[in-house]
């Protein structure tokens, strides 16, 4: 991966904590009205690891899309 796109993941993934189990992160709009299904994905995984201890690894994870996300700030509780 050339590190310019690293640089843009890592950004990305950079979840602000507004309160207690609660991260707004950012998206890059890739040239429509929708947002990348991993991208929520990734920055979901992000703020669930911030709400655990350094030591806990995510074991498994699966996701289902069933409605389409607009292009704006995200929120994760």
């Amino acid at each position: 991966m050339k590190r310019k796109a690293l640089d843009k993941l890592i950004k990305l993934l950079d979840l602000e904590q507004l309160e207690d189990n609660l991260f707004r992160g950012q998206s890059e709009n890739i040239g429509g009205p929708r947002v990348f299904g991993g991208q929520v994905l990734g920055q979901a995984l992000t703020a669930a690891a911030r709400t655990v201890e350094k030591k806990t690894q995510c074991s498994f994870l699966t996701c289902f899309f069933f409605k389409t996300r607009r292009y704006e700030t995200a929120h994760y509780l």
